[in-house]
């Protein structure tokens, strides 16, 4: 687990979104920094407030947390869950009705190809966009 590879088979990624179907999917933010935002600008009511802190309390019990700061991902990697993950994707379907609720559209990505696998457990993968991982290596190599 946690090795730099690229998956031999075949399998779906799915990833929670807010944004619109105009906006181009790498930029957008997932569910729980958007979750976040709305709690620390204080846009949730006090019992929503509580209900999300429960939902992070399960989320973090159960949910490996990446090794973000130790591993040094690039700030374009994000996280998809596997789509064998269900009970994760079935949880996240409640962030998503509280965003819908505060007027935020919510997508529901899927793709076979996330892009460069940086890390890896039995419910996620994190990994770098083909697009910007190509951009930030040719710009790497135009400074040496």
């Amino acid at each position: 687990m946690g090795r730099f590879h690229q998956p031999l088979t075949a399998e779906t990624y799915i990833r929670f979104v807010v944004g619109t179907e105009d906006e181009h999917a790498d930029s957008l933010d997932g569910l729980f920094v958007e979750c976040r935002l709305l709690r620390d600008d204080h846009q949730l009511e006090p019992h929503e407030a509580d209900w999300l802190e429960q939902i992070y309390d399960w989320f973090n019990t159960e949910l490996p947390c990446p090794p973000f700061r130790r591993r040094r991902f690039s700030t374009d990697a994000v996280t998809w869950f596997r789509s064998s993950a269900i009970r994760f994707i079935t949880r996240m379907w409640e962030f998503a009705a509280l965003l819908r609720d505060h007027g935020r559209p919510v997508r529901l990505l899927k793709t076979d190809h996330p892009g460069f696998i940086c890390y890896e457990d039995p419910y996620q993968v994190v990994a770098e966009p083909w697009r910007m991982r190509r951009r930030r290596l040719r710009c790497r190599s135009s400074l040496e």
